[in-house]
């Protein structure tokens, strides 16, 4: 299931982070992350996901090729998700930090550890995110990831990273 590569991504910042592919044992946990209070908030939607519907959403979701959907993890301790919903040559990208996790710059990590994987393909890929213009946790995240601004529209910034085959881009200090 998933990237034919099973070499975990690490992430380059403070923490030392591993991507793994999401396995269904992580179903609940996702579930959490995505009804997580802040989570509901800073979502496009702006309203929790029903356990039956995650259900199949999961299901349907771990059965794509490749599977472009990674749990974070901090000395083998989860902390936030990250996914792309491919669209033909390009993808959506959607990440979540458990709450525990929050506040320590893992965001950039996991947004950086997700760009090395995809760098590391040989099918190229542009990757777009779309964040609330009030969360500045992720509006930060993906600035500091390396993702450029491409509008602003309707309260919600779309951010855009063109690579694929190339390297991931330079890494600063957080």
């Amino acid at each position: 299931m998933g990237d034919p590569d099973p070499t975990p991504a690490r992430g380059s910042g403070p923490h030392d982070v591993v991507l793994r592919d999401a396995a269904p044992s992580d179903r609940d946990l996702i579930l959490q992350w995505r009804n997580d209070q802040d989570a509901v908030a800073n979502s496009l939607t702006g309203r929790s996901v029903d356990p039956k519907e995650h259900a199949v959403w999961y299901a349907k979701r771990l059965a794509r090729v490749p599977l472009f959907m990674w749990i974070a993890e901090v000395d083998g301790s989860p902390v936030g998700s990250v996914r792309i919903d491919k669209e033909g040559a390009s993808g959506r990208v959607a990440i979540a930090v458990a709450r525990a996790a929050r506040g320590r710059g893992l965001g950039t990590t996991i947004l950086r550890a997700m760009l090395d994987a995809v760098a590391s393909r040989q099918d190229a890929i542009e990757l777009r995110a779309e964040v609330l213009v009030s969360n500045e946790a992720s509006l930060r995240a993906f600035r500091k990831a390396g993702f450029e601004e491409a509008a602003t529209k309707d309260r919600v910034t779309e951010f855009v990273w063109r690579g694929g085959g190339s390297e991931a881009p330079e890494r600063d200090p957080d």
